[in-house]
């Protein structure tokens, strides 16, 4: 298989003709849809995720086809998710977020309340 013109002096470090100025031409990037997305987050509902990117805590979607469109697919850059997950804080060990009272503490407190 021959490689174009373009490919070639680029392999071989000289800058794209076809690039304006000397400047290296874009890079592609890559997308996840959301099946990956979802499955690369640890499986959360996809309502979860829509209530994080409404908070903006998580970035937005990317719709692939016409606006709006049922049939339009959804998808994020690949590089943002991964810098997302990455820029997540660290749990400390030790450190409890909540005190575990017990599997029946819910219930002896409505107990409580209801006497």
């Amino acid at each position: 298989m021959r490689k174009s013109k373009a490919k070639q002096n680029t392999e071989a470090g000289q800058p794209d003709k076809g690039a304006r100025d000397g400047a290296a031409a874009p890079q592609q990037r890559s997308l996840m849809f959301k099946a990956q997305v979802l499955a690369l987050l640890g499986d959360p509902s996809y309502s979860t995720v829509w209530e994080w990117m409404k908070a903006g805590k998580f970035r937005l979607r990317i719709e692939l086809g016409p606006s709006g469109g049922r049939s339009s697919s959804i998808a994020w850059y690949a590089d943002e998710i991964h810098d997302w997950i990455a820029n997540r804080p660290r749990r400390q060990l030790g450190r409890r977020l909540h005190e575990f009272r017990g599997r029946d503490a819910g219930k002896r407190e409505l107990k409580q309340a209801v006497r």
